[in-house]
């Protein structure tokens, strides 16, 4: 099986008219839930929703919990089981970088290892940045890629998501505000290339797809200028869909749509909650609940209306939500109540809220009327 058959394009082109991404918190709890007290916190009612995909992150070396108890199960496992039995498909999300254990005590035991393989402090250095890996180390892009290899042959995954917006640094120089060099972009498109032969591989093994999916920003200059050539990724081929939309998003959702076009392949439309508040609705205040459902069918139907293939939810977890059976049907959205709106970023460069804190000057990539 090679990469151009129809069974690759068939499941590069399944229906995905709704994606939720769970973070995987829900395996990461003390004490440890049954499994069945696993699944029912984000996950069982889902199968009366309009969900067609999970894409779940489990525990890696780039972010996770060391000092959780043992349990006598593994979550990825039992998700993939759950879609297995309900008809769903199921991607391993990981994070390709992630900084929130840098407030932690301790981190997972590959960076306690590999300190000096890390942002780590140093002058000019924000402190948020400190525990995140430096892909210019030839052990950081090895050890990522064993990862992926591990996720992709030792579960029954549809696909892999490299999550790139959680967060938003690859190098160093990036972090200082210094240009990422060709050089640097090169080291990534290597990797990708390497990810790519190796899904190969495995597809071929199993006789199955091993798709790759990208979550990042939705400008192709402004991935460029964090290491990400996405231009050249599309162009050979390396990704089979893609997700854009996070704490902000810098262009209009048709000109994520006229990419997708381009490049032929599926493309979809990110909502995250903290991404409305910044956009003025209801002031700076994070809305959560029934209070903001007229603001997500709003944004949806926005990105609907453009010309996504779907819709793809982040830090949207309860799986009773009236959203997972609403979000998918662009004709039902019309009906019920919405706003309007097309969010894209707002605040001050110093807040990762804005695209100004991952690039030096990264304002500059938002569309001039917004």
């Amino acid at each position: 099986m090679t990469l151009n058959t129809d069974f690759h394009k068939q499941a590069k082109w399944r229906t995905r008219r709704l994606i939720m991404n769970n973070d995987g918190d829900d395996g990461r709890v003390d004490p440890a839930p049954s499994i069945d007290g696993f699944l029912d916190r984000r996950t069982s009612a889902l199968g009366e929703s309009k969900v067609d995909s999970i894409f779940y992150c489990a525990d890696a070396f780039t972010c996770g919990n060391p000092d959780l108890p043992p349990r006598d199960y593994d979550p990825l496992e039992e998700m993939v089981r759950w879609c297995r039995g309900h008809d769903r498909e199921i991607f391993y999300s990981m994070r390709m970088n992630d900084q929130h254990d840098a407030g932690w005590e301790r981190m997972m035991p590959w960076k306690e290892a590999h300190r000096d393989w890390l942002m780590n402090i140093k002058d000019g250095y924000p402190k948020w940045s400190w525990s995140m890996i430096d892909y210019s180390i030839e052990g950081v892009r090895d050890k990522v890629f064993e990862s992926l290899e591990s996720f992709a042959s030792g579960y029954d995954v549809d696909g892999l998501e490299l999550d790139f917006c959680r967060h938003f640094c690859l190098f160093r120089s990036q972090m200082k505000g210094e240009p990422v060099t060709q050089d640097e972009r090169d080291l990534m498109t290597d990797l990708m290339r390497r990810v790519r032969t190796m899904t190969r591989e495995i597809a071929d093994r199993r006789g199955k797809p091993m798709l790759i999916a990208l979550r990042l920003f939705d400008d192709v200059d402004y991935c460029r200028e964090a290491g990400i050539d996405l231009g050249l990724w599309l162009e050979e081929g390396l990704v089979d869909l893609i997700t854009s939309g996070d704490y902000f998003k810098l262009r209009p959702w048709s000109d994520w749509a006229a990419l997708g076009k381009q490049y032929d392949l599926p493309v979809y439309a990110c909502l995250e909650p903290r991404r409305f508040p910044l956009a003025g609705i209801k002031g700076q205040e994070i809305i959560e609940g029934e209070a903001n459902l007229p603001c997500w069918r709003g944004e949806a139907l926005s990105a609907w209306r453009a010309g996504v293939n779907g819709i793809y939810t982040f830090n949207r977890f309860d799986s009773r939500d009236p959203l997972f059976s609403e979000l998918h049907d662009p004709e039902l959205l019309e009906r019920l109540e919405h706003v309007d709106i097309e969010t894209f970023s707002g605040g001050v460069e110093t807040h990762y809220f804005d695209p100004g804190f991952w690039i030096k000057g990264g304002r500059r990539f938002l569309k001039d009327d917004i």
